[in-house]
């Protein structure tokens, strides 16, 4: 019962667990017809499902664990990638095992993880967790793996294993290299932030021997190799600059400092020169950045030999704008269909020339990307957005820095690099207005916006389900209201005490004398079967027809004479004349005194 945590079986095999138990220990005794339906289970992924029990054999990991809740929609739609990544991974990484936990039955272990959303996709082993913050894609759920597995920067020793590991990245994912050499400072340094970085980037050391021709042919044609530390990217590599000491020109040995610096190139190189950005893409630059970079900004300004000295600052630059511990991401925005040698794409091959020059004022302070994620960044910025557009993203503070708003239609500007490059200054001196945010009353505005502009979509796109959702409740809402509002004021209504008055009305009732003169300013007497209708005109007998008439029987009619002794009551019916309606009268009188 070792592995009595796991409730479900390993998806891979064809036979059941309690048959395999019953094998090894010879208590074959139950039916055949189990056998077959056991043999019968067939499961194409390997998934396995936690329990409580999870904490007694975390040990046994690594791990990488999905906390879902049943109810999640998000959740069922990552069911499929999941279970598919999974399969890719047993034959790439067989020391990790996939497995996923229902954070709302477990709520302890999910407590114990900081499970904040579902779903959560985290790393675990015996002493550290990482989570996933990337895209929820299959590619995207094995790199994490992959990086967080193992030591952060991965050694080889053999050419064709690094061959085949720079085979299963993309053509234009950049890496980092550390030529090995011995246990200087740097080496050192670089490992310690290799590790703070992990599951942001590849770090790869070895050899000059284990590089392929192609990147060896590359390195011998840059000529600016300072240090053994080299990233490859967008068809080119770079060299770590190092951080000269102020006393004898050479690689400061103050590890604090070369720390802080080497962090900083890290983390500058990690993307391309200009990629493709998503919206999961932009948090993460401030994930990344923040979280492993403190600066004390005190002894910036009185230091000389400050990690910053190698750059060049402007004087009238905000010195908060300067010290920004994070980049802040340069988005050239163009709409999903690109034709070729169209407008939107001169933007973009402008954009990645702007890039790949590489121009120390703005790669410090700003990464150039493009994206054609329009709707996420409406919803930031909670309005309409232009395109072809440029855009500057903080990613910390969710702000917006539009190049040109949407009443200006000189799109001509996105090729005017002087103009940019002036827009990006004063961007990073904090002299153009933003728009968003990530405040509370932002926030809330946000909300609104997005539930107006959800309905609108919702209306347009489906508007016979926007018929029924709204359009029905709205029908019951208005009959409601007309119901308790908007009914005939001559309704009698009668209220719950009605049948205890009853014998009280009809003493009343009795004990009134009945006026011989009957006309049209009286009461008159009503025959029982009649018909009648209230009014108060005077020549109540004319246009008779085109009263309200209300039928009442003979207690209901004498109720309400009792409850309305001001109302005056025409007969209706059957109509007779004069003189035989006093016959009539006269008649009943004679009865009553019978």
């Amino acid at each position: 019962m070792a592995f009595g945590f796991l409730r479900g079986i390993p998806h891979s095999v064809t036979i059941s667990l309690n048959l395999l138990l019953c094998l090894l220990t010879g208590f074959l005794h139950f039916p055949i017809s189990t056998i077959f339906l056991d043999l019968s289970v067939q499961v194409t992924c390997e998934v396995f499902e936690l329990d409580n029990r999870f904490i007694d054999f975390i040990d046994k990991g690594p791990w990488l664990v999905q906390f879902y809740a049943p109810w999640c929609g998000f959740c069922r739609r990552l069911t499929s990638t999941y279970e598919e990544m999974s399969r890719l991974l047993i034959h790439m990484e067989p020391s990790i095992k996939v497995a996923r936990l229902d954070a709302t039955v477990y709520t302890g272990i999910a407590k114990m993880f900081d499970i904040r959303g579902f779903p959560t996709i985290k790393y675990i082993n015996s002493t550290v967790t990482y989570t996933f913050m990337g895209d929820r894609t299959v590619k995207g759920l094995i790199t994490f793996a992959q990086r967080a597995n193992g030591p952060a920067v991965k050694h080889f020793e053999e050419k064709h294993k690094f061959e085949e590991r720079i085979k299963q990245l993309d053509s234009d994912e950049p890496f980092f290299f550390l030529l090995t050499s011995t246990n200087s400072v740097l080496k050192v340094t670089f490992l310690e932030v290799a590790e703070k970085l992990r599951i942001f980037s590849w770090f790869f050391s070895g050899s000059l021997s284990v590089l392929p021709q192609p990147y060896i042919e590359l390195l011998k044609s840059f000529r600016n190799v300072f240090t053994e530390i080299l990233v490859f990217k967008d068809s080119n590599v770079y060299s770590y600059p190092g951080l000269l000491s102020s006393e004898n020109q050479q690689i400061t040995t103050n590890k604090s400092e070369l720390y802080q610096d080497l962090l900083l190139w890290v983390l500058r190189e990690r993307q391309s020169d200009f990629p493709k950005l998503s919206t999961s893409d932009l948090w993460e630059f401030a994930s990344s950045g923040l979280g492993n970079i403190n600066f004390n900004l005190d002894n910036m300004h009185n230091n000389s030999n400050s990690i910053l000295s190698p750059y060049p600052v402007s004087s009238n630059v905000n010195s908060i704008r300067v010290y920004r511990n994070y980049r802040l991401i340069g988005l050239f925005t163009v709409d999903q269909l690109l034709v070729e040698d169209s407008f939107p794409s001169r933007v973009l091959k402008f954009g990645q020339t702007l890039a790949l020059r590489r121009l120390p004022h703005i790669i410090r302070y700003f990464q150039l990307a493009w994206t054609d994620d329009i709707e996420a960044l409406e919803d930031l910025a909670m309005g309409v957005i232009s395109t072809p557009n440029f855009i500057v993203v903080d990613p910390l503070t969710r702000e917006l820095f539009m190049y040109l708003s949407n009443h200006y239609s000189s799109h001509s500007l996105l090729l005017d690099e002087s103009n940019l490059i002036n827009f990006l200054m004063l961007v990073n001196d904090g002299k153009v207005k933003a728009v968003g945010g990530n405040t509370i009353s932002v926030r809330l505005q946000r909300l609104g916006y997005n539930f107006v502009t959800g309905v609108i979509k919702f209306l347009i796109t489906r508007p016979f389900m926007a018929m029924l959702v709204f359009g029905v409740p709205i029908i019951m809402l208005s009959g409601i209201i007309y119901l308790c509002c908007c009914l005939d004021t001559d309704y009698a209504n009668y209220g719950d005490d009605y049948n205890d008055n009853e014998e009280a009305c009809d003493k009343q009732l009795s004990g009134r004398k009945v006026n011989k003169n009957i006309n049209d300013s009286t009461d008159s007497i009503i025959d029982t079967d009649s018909s009648y209708v209230t009014t108060n005109d005077h020549q109540a007998g004319i246009n008779v027809r085109s009263r309200n008439i209300k039928t009442f029987s003979s207690s209901s009619n004498h109720r309400y004479r009792a409850l309305h002794p001001g109302r005056k009551i025409l007969n209706m019916g059957p109509v007779y004349s004069e003189e035989e309606l006093r016959k009539r009268i006269k008649d009943c009188r004679a009865k009553k005194e019978k």
